[in-house]
């Protein structure tokens, strides 16, 4: 029973670096998923700078041909400066991605760069799922099995804690071998 304890418990240590490894793969894959969303974001930010490029420039020329209000190029103005602002967070949400990405493959960040794509390059299609796939998988997680062998180990101590329990009863105030090696297998509560 010792051995198949320490097989157990060797099997649950694997299974928990085995989550470990999901977990950051999980992780990995997340933050791959966000960078090409902030490309997209990005392009799309910098088409609509290009508009308000454009804006500000009719409402300049409009003031300047004495049409419109001088409001007008200082609210085309403010637009643009927003909108150069949310393209600057942008980037800076990129390169935290980028370096996040180039810590969890075993990358230095300052050597390690992703080529941003545009909007239309990137486009996620969702695969379809065949029907027992999901509970197939469950009980793969890695996490899944180190506590189904834990679980296995802790009834293992129960049942090896009833045999001395039992083993007591039949052999009375007398403490032999058996009830030694009962006392020395107890868990602490």
């Amino acid at each position: 029973r010792v051995v198949e304890g320490a097989n157990a418990g060797a099997q649950a240590s694997a299974a928990d670096l085995a989550s470990a490894l999901l977990s950051a793969r999980g992780e990995l894959a997340a933050n791959y998923f966000s960078l090409r969303q902030t490309d997209a974001q990005k392009a799309l930010l910098e088409a609509t700078l290009t508009g308000y490029q454009r804006t500000l420039e009719i409402a300049q020329n409009r003031y300047t041909a004495g049409i419109a209000a001088k409001t007008d190029v200082l609210q085309a103005q403010s637009q643009l400066a927003s909108a150069r602002a949310d393209d600057a967070g942008l980037a800076r949400t990129r390169s935290q991605r980028e370096h996040a990405i180039a810590i969890l493959v075993g990358e230095a960040p300052g050597n390690f760069a992703i080529a941003p794509h545009t909007y239309a390059a990137w486009k996620p299609v969702v695969p379809d799922v065949p029907v027992g796939l999901p509970s197939t998988l469950l009980q793969r997680r890695p996490d899944i099995a180190a506590s189904e062998r834990i679980l296995w180990l802790r009834r293992q101590h129960r049942g090896h804690a009833l045999q001395c329990v039992q083993q007591r009863l039949v052999a009375g105030p007398v403490s032999g071998s058996s009830a030694v090696q009962c006392r020395r297998h107890r868990r602490p509560r």
